[in-house]
């Protein structure tokens, strides 16, 4: 069974109203629980960024690195403007 977390409600609920989202093994939040498009490009970031980090120790992949900070970067803009 999942772990849970409280994560700060950023709907139309009050200020002080807490959601609840499972866990993995690890720690991070199960994307599909997010769900959509947002969830999906969240897990998209999560997965370059933990290959940004195995990434650093090696100096041949700086221009994945770069295209990795760019999708991440992209994804981010998307999440934004649904929210727009």
């Amino acid at each position: 069974m999942p772990k849970l977390t409280n994560i700060a409600n950023q709907t139309n609920a009050s200020p002080n109203a807490q959601a609840i989202l499972p866990m993995d093994s690890d720690g991070g939040i199960f994307y599909q629980a997010i769900g959509g498009p947002i969830g999906q490009l969240l897990q998209q970031n999560a997965q370059a960024l933990d290959q940004l980090s195995a990434n650093f120790g090696a100096a041949c992949k700086i221009q994945e690195n770069i295209n990795l900070l760019l999708q991440t970067q992209s994804n981010i803009f998307n999440v934004v403007n649904k929210y727009d």
